[in-house]
């Protein structure tokens, strides 16, 4: 028979964390899977119920709703999961607790940068992160967080995402966003800022930006302010397919923080030049000048620098085109991703003591290049 492993999540939008658990319950064939959202329903649900995957839902009615913990005790007593995988911070939190109360091995993946935490999440942090295997999503955000909260997280695993086996050619007169709007993380404000400088000197450029949030309608007021509604797109979320990536030329994302973005592997997979903050998961991916360009200040004229330069130096651009999509290839690819997490799935699974006793030594010596140290 078997085994059965419980994803436990926030919600069931579809962001990185998302993205990552749909990606493991689908190529991942040895176990069995459940997956358990605090809250809500949405896009990730439907995927799943889609794929056949049992699909739980406990209720809650907001980000920290803790009436729904013992919904979760309740749930997975009766599921009675061999390993429970937990996935962005109150998930983490409640799943860790629930692991221990139940004797059940749990993991947890960081999926961000914790320098938005209040001093009582990192407390809370502090005191569940013991309670499990940790794996962060890039090699930087480890480092962050180890220094922001405790020397609680033994490996990394990267994101990875699928390459094209075919890029078209480099249409530098088309910029891209893929991000939630969402400003106090996400600076959308900025980049069309910095479009509209781009904008004077360039009349064939375009920008569009995928993907919704809170401040969805603050960006059209701005763009309309600017004059820029007939240059900007807003297409709200849609899924990111090779069509929309292979007629853009430059994927650009200005971020106050970050963990490691699927929507910048996936651009640079497909050949887009990155010009994107110098934040978080990000510095593991792009070498500034080499495979992608790095914005250091995350201003208007910054983005306008950064970006006038690929559009005036096209054969530099096709170089870090290349460049980007051999990074993608070597270091990011969802083959690689998933085996490393198969394969500490079955080293959690076949441990013969205490999960808890899993030490960074045992989550890094994997043969696989995608663990990390």
């Amino acid at each position: 028979m078997k085994k059965h492993l419980c994803i436990i999540t926030v919600g069931f939008g579809f962001g990185g964390a998302e993205r990552l658990i749909f990606d493991l319950v689908s190529n991942i064939k040895e176990y069995r899977f459940s997956v358990i959202g605090l809250k809500g329903d949405g896009i990730l649900m439907e995927k799943l119920e889609k794929s056949g995957i049992a699909v739980s839902t406990l209720g809650g009615t907001n980000t920290f709703d803790f009436r729904v913990f013992p919904r979760l005790l309740t749930l997975l007593k009766r599921l009675k999961p061999d390993l429970i995988h937990t996935h962005l911070i109150k998930a983490n939190w409640l799943g860790r607790i629930a692991g221990r109360i139940l004797n059940i091995p749990v993991i947890s993946t960081i999926h961000n940068i914790y320098t938005f935490m209040n001093p009582f999440e990192r407390m809370v942090e502090r005191f569940t992160a013991p309670l499990s295997i940790n794996i962060v999503c890039s090699r930087t955000v480890l480092k962050m967080n180890s220094t922001l909260i405790g020397d609680f997280y033994q490996g990394v695993i990267n994101n990875g995402v699928d390459v094209p086996k075919i890029t078209s050619g480099l249409n530098l007169n088309k910029l891209l966003t893929i991000s939630r709007l969402d400003m106090r993380q996400k600076r959308t404000d900025i980049l069309i800022r910095g479009f509209s400088l781009l904008a004077r000197e360039f009349p064939g450029l375009h920008l569009t930006i995928v993907g919704e949030g809170r401040d969805r309608n603050k960006l059209e007021l701005l763009t309309k302010k600017l004059g820029l509604t007939n240059r900007v797109k807003f297409t709200g979320f849609i899924p990111v397919d090779n069509d929309l990536l292979k007629n853009s030329g430059i994927f650009v994302l200005v971020s106050e923080f970050e963990g490691l973005p699927y929507s910048l592997l996936e651009a640079m997979a497909s050949g887009l030049v990155p010009v994107v903050s110098n934040v978080g998961g990000i510095r593991d991916v792009v070498i500034d000048g080499v495979n992608g360009l790095l914005l250091y200040k995350n201003s208007p004229a910054e983005v306008y620098e950064k970006i006038k330069y690929l559009l005036t130096n096209k054969d530099k651009a096709e170089e870090m085109k290349i460049h980007a999509r051999e990074t993608i290839i070597n270091n990011f690819n969802i083959k690689k991703t998933i085996q490393a997490w198969r394969e500490l799935y079955e080293k959690t699974l076949t441990a013969k003591h205490n999960h808890l006793k899993i030490n960074r030594l045992h989550v890094l010596n994997s043969t696989h290049s995608n663990i990390v140290q």
